[in-house]
Formats: C-alpha cells, sequence, structure tokens
C-alpha cells in the first residue's frame, strides 16, 4: 500500500452481527487501498457473532460504540477519528467493484475542485446477484471539511457548512454492489421498517414540518395505515413553501404519484404529475419515477398516444442518469425507484403494444429490437420468459387482426380514380409498408420466442412438424424473411409455402407476402414467364432431384430467372 503522513482517503464502516457479509466487503477494498493512501476505520455497535474478529484482521483502527438507535451518532463517532483528506462511507452489505480506475482518478485529482461525489449503488433481486437490479446514484464520498458530519436517526444524510459548494460529481463508472435487500426476508424488512418508523415519528412529534424526516417516513410506510395521510401532508407543506420544500420537493411528489398510481386516485395523480413536471422538471425523480408511472397509468386506461409519449421520455432520462450527465443534486434527498433494466424492458414492451395497438408498426419494431437484443445470448428468468410470452402474444394479436385481404386493398385502389386518387393511394402504400413491416416484427419475435421455449433439436426440418401450427408458421416465416435478406427470392417463396402447409390460418397472409413484397414486385411474371415456369416445372417432375439433367437444368440462367415461381409455386392454395 502507499505510504503517507496523511491518507487520501478514509473508509468508514459501522457494523453489527454481519459475520455472512463483513469479510467479503472488506476483501472487495483491497484493491483500492492497494492502490490509494487509505485508513480504514471500523466500528462495531454491539456484535456478538464473531464479526468482530473479522474486522481486526482488517481495520487499520476499531473502536466500540454502543448502539443507540441512532444512524447518524454511530457514523460520527467514525468521521470524528477520520484523518485522511476524503471519506468514503461503505455498508458491510455492499461490495466495491474491481473497477476502480474511476475513483482513483478523481481522488488523485483532489476531486476536481468538488466536495462531494456520488457513487453507484447496484440493488439485486436475486442472491446469486445475476438477475435484474436496480442502480442508484448514492452520495457516499466528501472531503473532509471543519464541519462535516452526518444527521438523521435513519436514512442518515451527510451535512456540508452552508457556505460550502454542494455540487455533486457523479462517478458513474463507479459501483458498489449491494446484495442486502435479496439476502433478507419479507419479515425481516418489515421488522426493520417498524423499528424505523418508530424512530422517524418521534423525530416527526417534535418537528412535524421537517420535509427530511417525512420523505423518510413515508418511505418506510408504504401501504401502512397513515401512508396516504402522511403523503397529503408532506405535498401540503410543498405547497406552502416550506423549509427545504426545493430540495425535497421532488421525492415528495414522486411519491405522492407512486401512492395515487397504486391507489387508483385518478385525480390526484394527474394533479401531482402535473405539479412534479412543473416545478421540478429536471429532476430524475420526476423524470424518471413520474413519467414511468405516469407511462403505466396511460397504458393501463388505453391512452396509447400518451403512454408512448411518456415512455420515450422515461427511455431518454434513463440514458442520460445512467452516463451521468443532467440535474444530480436532488438525489440527495432521495433514490429513484425505477431506473432497473427490468422497468426498462417493461417500458418497451408497454411501448411496443402500443405502437402496434395505434398501427405504428416500425416503432414497435424498434422498442421490440431493443429488447431481444438485450436478451440474446442470456439465461432468462422466469419473470423474463412471462415477458417474452406477453411480447409474442401482443404481436400474434396484431398479426391476427392485421388486414391482409388483398381484394380489399384492390377494391380501394380500384375507386382511387374516381375519388381522392393521390391521398388514398398513399394510404393504401403506407397501409401495405405496415403489412411487412408487421410481418418482420412477427419474424423477429419468433426468431426471440422459439429457442427460449423450446429445445434445439426440436427447431430443424425434421422435427419442426411435431410443434404445433402457428409455432411452425413462425418458425417458417423466419426462415422466409432470412433468404430474402440473402437474395434468395425462391427461398423465400418456398418457406412461405411451407409455413402455409403448416398453417392454413396464415392463407392471407402469405398471399399478401409474395404479392407484396417490392423484391417480388420487381419481378412480376408476365405470362410468358409463367409459361416458362409452367413447362419447367413440368420437366423437373420427369426426373429425380439429383439426376445430372436436374443439376444442369438449375445452373442455367433461363432457370434462375424463374426459380422463384418454380419451387415457390402457387404459395396462395
Amino acid at each position: 500500500m502507499e505510504q503517507a503522513r496523511q491518507p487520501l482517503l478514509t473508509i468508514g464502516i459501522i457494523f453489527k452481527n454481519e459475520i455472512r457479509s463483513l469479510e467479503q466487503c472488506l476483501k472487495a477494498l483491497a484493491p483500492l487501498r492497494d492502490r490509494i493512501a487509505c485508513e480504514l476505520i471500523l466500528a462495531d455497535t454491539g456484535s456478538t457473532d464473531g464479526s468482530r474478529r473479522i474486522a481486526e484482521r482488517y481495520a487499520d483502527t476499531l473502536i466500540d460504540f454502543p448502539w443507540i438507535n441512532d444512524f447518524a451518532a454511530a457514523r460520527n463517532a467514525v468521521l470524528g477519528r477520520a484523518s485522511g483528506k476524503w471519506y468514503l462511507t461503505v455498508d458491510t452489505d455492499e461490495y466495491l467493484d474491481t473497477d476502480i480506475s474511476e475513483l482513483v482518478e478523481f481522488l488523485r485529482a483532489d476531486g476536481e475542485g468538488r466536495n462531494l461525489a456520488s457513487l453507484v449503488v447496484r440493488n439485486y433481486e436475486t442472491e446469486q446477484m445475476d438477475g435484474d437490479y436496480a442502480d442508484f446514484m448514492a452520495v457516499r464520498l466528501v472531503r473532509l471539511l471543519p464541519g462535516v458530519h452526518y444527521e438523521g436517526a435513519v436514512h442518515e444524510q451527510l451535512v456540508l457548512p452552508r457556505e460550502t459548494g454542494r455540487r455533486i460529481v457523479p462517478l458513474a463508472g463507479t459501483l458498489l454492489h449491494h446484495d442486502g435487500y435479496a439476502k433478507t426476508t419479507e419479515e425481516a424488512e418489515r421488522a426493520k421498517q417498524d423499528r424505523n418508523r418508530a424512530l422517524l415519528r418521534g423525530k416527526l412529534a417534535e418537528e412535524p414540518e421537517n420535509l427530511s424526516v417525512l420523505v423518510h417516513y413515508i418511505e418506510s410506510s408504504r401501504g401502512r395505515e397513515d401512508y396516504l395521510g402522511r403523503i397529503r401532508q408532506s405535498v401540503r407543506l410543498v405547497e406552502e413553501k416550506k423549509p427545504d420544500w426545493e430540495y425535497f420537493g421532488p421525492a415528495v411528489l414522486r411519491n405522492a404519484v407512486r401512492a395515487a398510481y397504486e391507489a387508483g386516485l385518478e385525480t390526484e395523480l394527474a394533479e401531482w404529475s402535473a405539479q412534479a413536471e412543473k416545478l421540478f422538471p429536471e429532476s430524475f425523480l420526476i423524470r424518471i419515477d413520474v413519467e414511468c408511472y405516469a407511462c403505466a397509468h396511460s397504458w393501463n386506461k388505453g391512452d396509447y398516444t400518451d403512454c408512448i409519449r411518456r415512455g420515450q421520455r422515461y427511455l431518454a432520462a434513463i440514458e442520460e442518469y445512467r452516463a451521468g450527465r443532467g440535474e444530480r443534486g436532488t438525489l440527495l434527498s432521495s433514490v429513484v425507484f425505477l431506473a432497473s433494466p427490468a422497468k426498462e424492458r417493461q417500458t418497451r414492451q408497454f411501448l411496443t403494444e402500443a405502437c402496434l395497438k395505434i398501427g405504428e408498426t416500425e416503432r414497435a419494431g424498434e422498442f421490440l429490437g431493443s429488447i431481444l437484443q438485450s436478451r440474446a445470448g442470456k439465461r432468462m428468468s422466469a419473470g423474463e420468459m412471462e415477458e417474452l410470452l406477453w411480447l409474442e402474444k401482443a404481436v400474434q394479436e396484431a398479426v391476427r387482426e392485421f388486414d391482409w385481404s388483398l381484394k380489399d386493398r384492390t377494391d380501394r385502389n380500384a375507386g382511387v380514380a374516381e375519388t381522392n386518387g393521390e391521398d388514398e393511394a398513399a394510404e393504401t402504400q403506407k397501409a401495405n409498408g405496415k403489412g411487412m413491416a408487421l410481418a418482420r416484427l412477427f419474424a423477429r419475435v419468433e426468431e426471440g420466442f422459439l429457442p427460449v421455449f423450446y429445445e434445439a433439436e426440436a427447431l430443424c426440418e425434421e422435427n419442426i412438424a411435431r410443434l404445433p401450427a402457428e409455432r411452425q408458421f413462425g418458425w417458417y416465416c423466419l426462415r422466409a424473411f432470412a433468404s430474402l435478406d440473402a437474395g434468395d427470392l425462391a427461398g423465400y417463396v418456398r418457406q412461405l409455402k411451407a409455413g402455409l402447409d403448416a398453417c392454413a390460418e396464415r392463407k392471407d397472409m402469405v398471399k399478401y407476402l409474395t404479392e407484396e413484397t417490392p423484391e417480388l414486385k420487381r419481378l412480376a411474371p408476365s405470362p410468358e414467364l409463367l409459361e416458362l415456369a409452367k413447362q419447367v416445372r413440368t420437366i423437373l417432375s420427369l426426373y429425380p432431384a439429383d439426376s445430372p439433367e436436374i443439376v444442369a437444368l438449375k445452373a442455367t440462367s433461363a432457370y434462375k430467372q424463374v426459380a422463384w415461381l418454380v419451387e415457390g409455386g402457387d404459395v396462395s392454395g
């Protein structure tokens, strides 16, 4: 480790009976301690499970601090012994990622002249830490200025001198992996909330207009009897511009929107959402969480246009948030709830189906493509498989409901010259384009769906007939588009015909594809070409497929000219 008279960094940890995770946490800090002059200070608040023996092996300083139901007091006991220029706080169920390059560079540059920095805390939903997770930016790094301390018996916060700049540097590439929520039981989590609620109620009795305490109380009280009452109280305090209303306002209104969404309070949801967007348009608590709740609400109402608008704003904010851009100050007041990959996937699903509902097929393909790409080659959880089933069902429904009837299109085109010709022709062309986009969308979702729900040996020519008819059609359809994209028109038509043989219900769709596929329309057969194809087909029937005569015939330019007609046959049946 680097040696220095004054450590560049103090790492502070408080613990009690953390035998499960403490050593893993401390081992993960070793690379940072090797590259930066560090001191590690730990405070034991009353362990009886052997945690202290582990702490003794790693700590530069180990102190005892009897637990007094006050997290800020325990953290200040550690902070008071720190001698570094910077202070980093870590919880025992958090493990510093191996990539510490950004953090090391920041510290060696003395914080770029700033006093605070946030790290990404990644909360995992599974004990193996390999499934879905939710990231939030937590302020864990502070310059050790005179007067820096923690406040708050629960959900303690760093407090800097008022004259000190509070601009936060987001270290978006520095991760603390957190498995505490995945490891705890519902009973243990409820007991923890009960403990926190009791402490916070006492504080609220003393300071009923303290928005900081009220926000933390609400976030420990979801679903409890006083939850909505406290929500309305906090909104009133923001409306009355009580102390710190600008700082805690985004968290207050985000919590209010969540409560209204979950309780089905239509009027309050609309009112609080509008208020949030008006007062705090730059806060990620609004741009991510409120927009996500509003997107889901619009979906539930069947307002698909608003669902798409809200969802796109949510996705844009997610991208900015993860890149470390945008307003970060209000993130000190609370965490972003809905920035997880799982919630992003769910929103993309809403947008995919919403686009299908209003006929925006190409846009649906953009959202669907992102979902399938994010899952390519990865093992799926049961929840992810349910999501894929939902998507597949939505696309299948869109395929069934689409008007593939060429007769209706022909009738419309015939009337173009007698009415407002150019407009109706354009509409027909647009509808035809939607049909091709929908067919390709169907093939893409089948390509993602089939390997997940069927074994590889079932997805081959020899065994595909064992699958349900619709699954067979999907398999042939995705193979057809693969042939089309490879320039093999004969293969395209042949695969569509095989799909029709497997699933006669798709007759109109197959007829549409063979008559509306641009590559085939450019080769619209003349009577002479059809006659040539008929003659070639007759010749082929006279010989075995592998005979030298047939091989030679298929190599001729004349055959290649009509191969798609010969091999495809009459796909419309």
